[in-house]
């Protein structure tokens, strides 16, 4: 059963984060977890976009939950979850083994490129403690989450991120810009002063 967009009972109450209500229809045998409305979402998508946590664990916990379906514009809940900044949402969707946390969008930005471009520090720190992530992907333009921090002015995202073992500090977008010549451009003194910290740095002449 579903409406005119194409929403189940189950999509509708995972949208308005009813728990009770989602925790009953889980229950039924005939419960379609994984239906998707005219535009693609899910009853996951809706409360993952809604912040609804408790929500979220519910369905996660169903076994047939499919956690990493993509919208047409090839985002995944945790982009989702990313971009809002619900660190505990992403710890959550990262707590399953078939997330792929660095899965790209059509734009070819990740989980950390979104969270880093919304300066959601908390959420990036949540992104870093997973040991699959990937601190250096690139997007259409080249950018890796640093660049973008970088651009920003986000500088406890900068510190995070440079922080990582794994973190390519050098490494230049299509523009052949580094992070530390976009934060140079924008006047970003405080991730100067943090980069400039790195002993592998290359100063531009």
């Amino acid at each position: 059963m579903y409406n005119i967009i194409g929403r189940t009972p189950l999509a509708l109450a995972a949208s308005e984060g009813h728990e009770g209500v989602v925790g009953i229809l889980l229950g039924r045998s005939d419960v379609e977890v994984n239906w998707k409305d005219d535009w693609g979402r899910n009853p996951l998508f809706n409360a993952v976009r809604g912040g609804f946590e408790a929500v979220v664990r519910l369905l996660l916990s169903h076994t047939d939950v499919v956690v990493h379906s993509k919208t047409s514009g090839g985002r995944t809940n945790l982009h989702h979850a990313a971009e809002r900044g619900y660190a505990s949402i992403v710890q959550l969707l990262m707590s399953r083994t078939d997330l792929d946390v660095n899965s790209k969008t059509k734009a070819g930005q990740t989980a950390l490129h979104i969270a880093a471009k919304a300066g959601h520090a908390s959420t990036v720190e949540a992104l870093l403690e997973c040991v699959d992530i990937d601190v250096n992907p690139k997007d259409m333009n080249g950018s890796m989450p640093l660049h973008v921090a970088a651009e920003r002015g986000c500088a406890s995202i900068v510190e995070l991120l440079i922080s990582h073992t794994d973190i390519k500090v050098n490494s230049t977008d299509k523009s052949g810009q580094t992070a530390l010549e976009k934060a140079l451009n924008h006047d970003y003194a405080s991730i100067v002063k943090l980069l400039l910290g790195r002993v592998d740095i290359d100063i531009p002449h």
